[in-house]
């Protein structure tokens, strides 16, 4: 075995051994004329290394995702954030401007709730999310996909579908002027 190819391997196990999910590709990049040996090694100690505890947070939001449910929303809240929080981070962390904490915040509930396509989310937006949730970026991967069962949407109340009502209208209103915040939470998908 290649010195190159066996450091390699130690670093990748160590990492998995600590909890992470390190990603093999990088690996095999690094290894360069090493790569087929370097993968044959990577595939044996996979396929042998015992499967590493599962995270619980991970799980409730992989039992939400699968019941249809916003995974993110759960995660918030196993967390004990508050939305009033993460909006706060996010403005932070973004460097938006104070105006802009109502756009931000309807960006999110939306995002939260599984209504805004996380394909158009740039991701430094998930990079302060899982920092303002005390998650691992890895962890939101959930929060991208789309759930396999959509549940369907309802109104409960009169007062919901006016408050629904004066979101889209305020929607419509700052459509007229897209800015950084717009760019941020729905741009070009990738």
């Amino acid at each position: 075995m290649a010195e190159e190819a066996r450091d390699l391997l130690l670093d990748f196990e160590a990492r998995f051994a600590r909890g992470e999910h390190p990603d093999p590709r990088p690996y095999l990049e690094r290894a360069g004329d090493g790569a087929d040996e370097l993968r044959d090694l990577l595939d044996r100690f996979l396929r042998t290394a015992p499967a590493p505890p599962a995270d619980p947070a991970l799980v409730a939001m992989f039992d939400a995702w699968a019941k249809g449910e916003p995974p993110l929303l759960e995660l918030r809240c196993s967390r004990g954030v508050k939305q009033t929080q993460v909006v706060a981070a996010l403005m932070r962390d973004l460097a938006i401007a104070e105006p802009r904490r109502s756009k931000v915040a309807r960006y999110y509930q939306r995002l939260e709730t599984g209504l805004l396509d996380a394909a158009r989310v740039d991701g430094r937006v998930f990079t302060a999310l899982a920092k303002a949730l005390g998650a691992k970026l890895s962890d939101l991967v959930l929060a991208r996909s789309p759930s396999p069962a959509v549940a369907d949407a309802y109104l409960r109340s009169s007062a919901e579908a006016e408050e629904l009502l004066e979101v889209r209208v305020a929607s419509l209103d700052e459509m007229a002027e897209r800015d950084e915040v717009d760019d941020l939470f729905d741009g070009e998908p990738g």
